[in-house]
């Protein structure tokens, strides 16, 4: 039970009673939340089937709202990467926040008809420490109701300011998501809620902000990425990269840093995918069975 149902129910109560009722909810709650964390055994069975597998996953940050970054920079950016993806052959990841699909549709489409997975990035940069419950909650469905009106359905969802909320899983979960996308530079995927459906984290090793930390190294991302990924192919693990459209069109020699990173990866017999084909069937959402046509 929410924190407004409670309130409800204990409005015009007092003393004794609201004690009483008070001990009955809490119980309660924590007996609710409780059946819904996830058991040992069913994290060790999240890496089992999630982890132990040799795939890489190409993730990139699409926004036109970020301080700083022109919307005609932001967009050029975004058609080199599809661009070249299209080349390739590789379906990726878009990590959009949700206001693009009212203030960019075009682009947002464009991502979509293209075969890519799009991320929900929250609505608009928000800050998910200053909501309360009920505010994280219309954020969420929000989030929802602004991509349906495109047709997409995002399945996973990457904190604004890759900051986790313990609340989120929950509120993601009561609107269909399936996964959370988080930068962890030695994390592993981790379930977080399994009611009323499951919700796994799916951790990021590594993005590009050494771009902007270590202007006078242009090939440290590259460096640093090209090790991860014979890191992880030793160990035949799942690897999920991160970029900024923005970052990557700033620059030609970036794109063409990525596009030796897919090669190494093929090269490899590394898995390209996307977040959610990674994940096993059974966490994802069952799909309508089509109607049978006579002969």
């Amino acid at each position: 039970m929410t924190g407004a149902g409670r309130r409800a129910i204990l409005g015009g109560m007092s003393g004794r009673l609201v004690r009483f009722f008070e001990g009955l909810l809490g119980r309660r709650a924590e007996t609710e939340d409780a059946d819904a964390r996830p058991s040992a055994a069913q994290q060790s069975s999240v890496l089992a089937d999630v982890d132990a597998q040799s795939v890489i996953i190409f993730s990139f940050n699409y926004d036109r709202a970020l301080s700083g970054i022109d919307v005609t920079d932001a967009d050029h950016g975004m058609e080199r990467v599809l661009s070249m993806l299209g080349h390739l052959k590789v379906r990726a990841a878009f990590q959009c926040p949700a206001h693009l699909a009212d203030t960019a549709p075009a682009q947002v489409v464009m991502i979509r008809d293209a075969g890519h997975e799009i991320v929900c990035h929250g609505y608009a940069h928000e800050s998910l420490g200053t909501l309360t419950d009920d505010q994280l909650a219309r954020l969420v469905l929000r989030c929802r109701e602004e991509y349906g009106i495109r047709g997409i359905e995002p399945l996973g969802f990457h904190p604004p300011g890759h900051v986790h909320d313990s609340r989120l899983p929950a509120q993601l979960a009561v609107q269909g998501f399936r996964f959370v996308t988080e930068l962890e530079h030695k994390g592993r995927p981790r379930l977080l809620a399994t009611r009323p459906n499951p919700i796994v984290r799916m951790p990021i090793a590594s993005n590009d902000s050494g771009y902007m930390r270590h202007p006078d190294d242009p090939q440290h991302v590259y460096a640093k990425h090209r090790r991860l990924i014979d890191k992880y192919a030793r160990h035949g693990r799942l690897l999920a990269l991160n970029y900024h459209v923005w970052m990557l069109g700033d620059r030609k020699e970036r794109i063409e840093d990525v596009v030796l990173l897919i090669e190494e990866a093929r090269k490899r017999q590394l898995r390209i995918c996307t977040f959610s084909e990674a994940l096993p069937a059974r966490f994802l959402p069952v799909q309508p069975r089509m109607p049978e046509t006579s002969a």
